[in-house]
């Protein structure tokens, strides 16, 4: 029995013994060093619940980054689609205005004229409410017994609308376009409004009243 105890004492100093010169031999090296217990003691909760309130916090900050490009992404095609159909509507409108003839400007918001084919066509503006976008609206004498029918898109607000008489003594009929136009379809878009200004002159010399 005491055999068997001294032969364990023995190999118990031999263990520490290696232990201690590996641990020296660590510091001389300037490394660190790492027990079989050490490796296998695994994470503590403290640490567990800081690497999970760190995780939380940077998936919070990615989620919000990404939620806000895509919805500046879905404000600029809004944006482009708007004006890509105001710019169609402005078109329509300036083509027919430059070979109408005729002309009579009832109200800053109507005009009305012949265009080439001889139908009377009026353009008229329609203020929005907190319900419906403002609109402009046109006639034409051949069509459904001259009844009004928009021309601009549904995401197009047009804010306000007036055509300014450039009826000279010389020269051809001028006449100008002032618009305030917002578009529509996608959230903090609302209150952003371009001022639009385009001036149209008549192929003929057209009388104007």
């Amino acid at each position: 029995m005491k055999t068997r105890d001294s032969k364990f004492n023995n190999l118990s100093s031999n263990m520490t013994h290696q232990g201690f010169r590996f641990l020296v031999k660590c510091q001389m090296l300037n490394v660190k060093c790492y027990s079989k217990s050490n490796a296998m003691r695994g994470f503590t909760v403290i640490e567990l619940l800081v690497s999970f309130t760190i995780f939380a916090v940077v998936l919070s900050l990615v989620s919000m980054v990404f939620i806000t490009s895509l919805r500046s992404q879905k404000s600029i095609t809004a944006l482009i689609a708007a004006n890509d159909n105001l710019y169609l509507m402005l078109e329509q409108m300036s083509r027919e205005i430059r070979v109408g003839t005729n002309f009579v400007f009832i109200s800053e918001t109507q005009l009305q004229f012949d265009n080439r084919v001889g139908d009377t066509i009026i353009y008229r503006f329609v203020a929005g409410s907190s319900e419906n976008p403002g609109r402009i609206l046109r006639s034409a004498s051949s069509h459904a017994g001259g009844s009004f029918r928009q021309i601009n898109a549904s995401n197009v607000n047009i804010a306000d609308f007036f055509v300014t008489n450039n009826c000279g003594s010389v020269g051809p009929l001028r006449a100008t376009l002032h618009m305030k136009v917002g578009a529509l379809g996608a959230p903090n878009i609302g209150g952003i409004l371009n001022d639009i200004q385009t001036t149209i002159a008549t192929r003929n010399l057209a009388k104007c009243n």
